[in-house]
């Protein structure tokens, strides 16, 4: 019995001195990636969009707009070809908007008119211009847009009118009349043009030396035998003025005269 005992005391001390398997460690756990950053809102870019247009009811639309924060949509008549004074505001929300109706001075209005975004930054709602509430500004500067505005009962301005209607500084008519210089007289004696005319005489001499003077014009001129000689003068006055030989040509020579009637 005590040898029974015994064997099994040994394999007790065998079967506990025996090396114990050590489980693996658990595989690592893979890091996971880190969330990717959230985009930046897209920049706000300033912008306005207009087009030729009437001015109905008093009122001028602006196409659209894109603002980076409160805003006025403000009308400038034009002076020397650039914006000048302010005849009308409109309020325009942060971001885009279209349509905007915009209420102006329509007797103080110009053909050219300037759409142009101002900022909000004084008293947010109050138009403050000049003042806190300037223009609004991009990379290229000022962001405004010139349009043309039709009025009704205005003058009609445009090129195409321009052109159709006389220049102001245009060449007034021409007027050519023949006239014949001999002793003791002119022919025609009586000359008669429009007030604006450009006159032209041809006098022509057909004996001897003569001249005309027509003092109201500044004109005396010396009508060389056999020759035409131009006389040219503007009639800017109306009336009756009488003209006369400057050159001593015989005895008859103070009854070498004529009349000029300008109407």
């Amino acid at each position: 019995m005590k040898y029974l005992i015994l064997a099994i005391s040994l394999m007790v001390l065998v079967v506990g001195c025996a090396p114990q398997e050590v489980p693996p460690p658990p595989p690592a756990k893979e890091a996971e990636p880190a969330p990717a950053p959230a985009p930046e809102p897209a920049a706000v870019v300033p912008s306005v969009t207009v087009s030729d247009q009437e001015v109905i009811s008093g009122k001028v639309t602006i196409d659209s707009a894109v603002a980076e924060g409160p805003s006025w949509m403000v009308i400038h008549i034009e002076k020397d070809g650039k914006p000048g004074p302010v005849i009308g505001h409109a309020a325009v929300a942060q971001g885009e908007s279209s349509n905007i109706e915009v209420e102006i001075d329509v007797a103080s209005a110009t053909p050219t008119l300037f759409a142009m975004l101002h900022v909000d930054e004084g008293e947010i709602g109050v138009y403050e211009f000049p003042g806190a509430d300037a223009p609004e500004t991009d990379e290229a500067g000022i962001v405004v847009k010139p349009f043309k505005a039709t009025i009704p009962g205005m003058e009609d301005t445009t090129e195409d009118a321009l052109e159709a209607a006389p220049a102001e500084d245009a060449e007034p008519a021409v007027n050519e009349i023949s006239v014949t210089a001999r002793r003791f007289e002119f022919e025609p004696s009586t000359i008669t043009v429009s007030k604006g005319d450009n006159v032209k005489l041809l006098i022509t001499s057909v004996d001897v030396t003569h001249g005309i003077n027509i003092p109201a014009f500044g004109v005396n001129a010396q009508l060389n035998a056999g020759q035409t000689t131009e006389v040219e003068f503007i009639a800017d006055q109306e009336g009756t003025f009488p003209f006369a030989c400057s050159v001593v040509c015989g005895s008859g020579h103070t009854g070498m005269t004529g009349t000029l009637i300008v109407q």
